[in-house]
């Protein structure tokens, strides 16, 4: 985010524990000049991401607790169900909404972070970005986010960057891990299509002895392979960070300004 300059004295910015952290390896100061643009914009999809994940559980009760509103108020006809037959699933909105954000900063992170590690390399590069494409000198049609990107730094990076084929690879190596699925098979449903297929919301099961429900009884939204939604994002988020880290570690920049260690270890 811009901030002009005070004309008439000088400008302090008080950052959040999410910017604060995220510096700790996006130091602009390590960063060539020219890229201070995209290390910007960089920096701040990155701080949007680490937000959304650390909100995300307090988004997760706070729906919980409106579902067990909403059961409480149709408790009578809860009770006149027949029981072990039917789950009560809840429609909200604010987990949803976050995880949302979770993902789709995260696509906009590695677009800028594509785009910053080409321009690093090669000054007049136009915009990179993470995009799916099948890599080149190989059999399968698979096609894996940060293909593109992936394909340049093989092919086409300077050979002067002796860290081309050792970052190429490392990007891969995330891709298959976990990117694409983040990307392509979760973020993408989320945003061109409706919901994720196989996701289910959170919901309850009804049992004999129910109602009244307590909040342990309520379980949170899962992916398509049963793991929360909460767990899922804090795993993406420690991804992420090793991600970044591992990465920059290979990229020409000052690196006694970038403090790697403090990054992985830091929770927002």
């Amino acid at each position: 985010m811009p901030f002009p300059p005070d004309p008439e004295g000088f400008t302090i910015i008080f950052v959040s524990l999410e910017r604060e952290m995220v510096q700790e390896v996006f130091n602009s100061n390590a960063f060539p000049a020219p890229v201070r643009d995209l290390f910007d914009a960089s920096s701040s999809k990155l701080s949007i991401f680490c937000w959304s994940v650390a909100y995300l559980e307090d988004e997760v009760e706070r729906d919980r607790a409106r579902f067990l509103d909403r059961l409480g108020h149709r408790q009578n006809d809860i009770a006149s169900l027949p029981p072990n037959r039917y789950t009560l699933f809840y429609d909200g909105t604010a987990a949803l909404s976050t995880l949302f954000l979770s993902l789709t900063s995260l696509k906009a992170f590695l677009d800028i972070y594509a785009a910053l590690i080409a321009r690093i390399l090669v000054p007049s590069m136009p915009r990179m970005r993470f995009d799916r494409a099948k890599l080149k000198r190989t059999t399968s049609k698979e096609q894996i986010s940060g293909g593109t990107l992936i394909n340049w730094l093989r092919a086409s990076a300077p050979r002067s960057f002796a860290s081309r084929s050792a970052l190429a690879d490392m990007i891969e190596h995330h891709s298959r891990q976990w990117i694409t699925t983040a990307v392509t098979k979760y973020r993408d449903e989320l945003t061109h299509y409706s919901d994720i297929p196989g996701m289910l919301g959170m919901r309850v099961a009804l049992r004999p002895e129910a109602p009244p429900f307590s909040p342990v009884d309520i379980v949170s939204a899962t992916l398509p392979d049963g793991t929360g939604i909460v767990a899922y994002c804090h795993e993406l988020r420690r991804n992420v960070q090793h991600f970044v880290v591992e990465t920059i570690q290979l990229l020409p920049i000052n690196h006694s300004l970038v403090s790697t260690d403090r990054f992985v270890l830091r929770k927002p």
